[in-house]
């Protein structure tokens, strides 16, 4: 609990120097002048936007994905489906990023696929804002769908077999047992990973916007997490406090979306995390 103590540092300005107890209180100064920034609101929603389209799209795509091999019948065939599924998970961000700038570069495999369907100019994905949020979504799907899938793996090898041989015996089809015993059996894991998603809204992952970030794309890509570190180091002593001032209102906006997934896991019966 006691470097949470730090956390007042949004509330002073805060000195390096002279430490949390010596540093003068300023009260709410640094919250009014970061909500008064006129980048702030843009930053804001471009998190929010990033967010909410990396969770409605990117949630249900490992647990597709895992209902999808857990129906793979072999089994050296299936290893390795899961094995290439994991690999991007353990590939860097800054690799990553220059992987997907080569490949949807100007005269990169996309646009030479799209010239060949009778584009007339090149696109420059990363140049165009309107781009950057499908960009991010998708590429973050790709690189953690396979390994977000364990989870949900784990959970339908525990199904009991028996249950798909009964289903198979009264002449329930593959979509069926999907439906009314794999489905339901994941469901427990789904509710947990659910409200850890949404409490994660706003956390937007900061290495991987921050390496696909360039000065043209910037109005639709800077979130709060990039914008605090450029306001971080930037290197005046009272942009330490307005770092901290971010990071704690970022925090307050995921513990009351923890806080309301967990409540509505509660109320539906689903069990809560707390």
């Amino acid at each position: 609990m006691f470097p949470m103590y730090g956390l007042v540092g949004a509330f002073q300005n805060y000195d390096p120097f002279e430490g949390f107890l010596h540093s003068p209180w300023v009260g709410l100064k640094h919250f009014r002048i970061l909500f008064a920034l006129p980048d702030f609101k843009n930053v804001f929603w471009n998190t929010v936007k990033i967010g909410f389209w990396s969770f409605v799209i990117g949630f249900p795509a490992p647990i597709i994905l895992a209902l999808l091999f857990n129906e793979i019948v072999g089994t050296r065939f299936k290893k390795v489906c899961q094995t290439i599924s994991y690999i991007p998970n353990f590939i860097s961000w800054v690799v990553v990023s220059g992987i997907f700038y080569k490949f949807l570069a100007a005269d990169g495999v996309v646009n030479d696929l799209l010239k060949a369907l009778g584009a007339p100019e090149p696109v420059y994905f990363f140049s165009e804002p309107k781009l950057f949020l499908p960009i991010v979504v998708l590429t973050g799907i790709w690189k953690g769908v396979g390994f977000s899938s364990i989870l949900y793996l784990a959970v339908l090898t525990n199904i009991d077999p028996g249950l798909y041989d009964a289903a198979g015996i009264d002449g329930a089809t593959k979509l069926q047992k999907i439906r009314y015993i794999a489905i339901p059996g994941i469901m427990p894991a789904v509710s947990l990973m659910l409200v850890m998603n949404l409490s994660n809204l706003l956390s937007v992952n900061f290495d991987q916007i921050y390496n696909m970030q360039n000065a043209m794309n910037i109005s639709a890509s800077d979130v709060l997490d990039t914008y605090t570190f450029r306001i971080a180091m930037n290197g005046a002593i009272n942009e330490y406090s307005r770092g901290i001032a971010m990071g704690l209102f970022r925090a307050v906006i995921c513990l009351a979306l923890f806080l309301t997934a967990n409540a509505l896991s509660r109320r539906f019966g689903r069990g809560s995390v707390v």
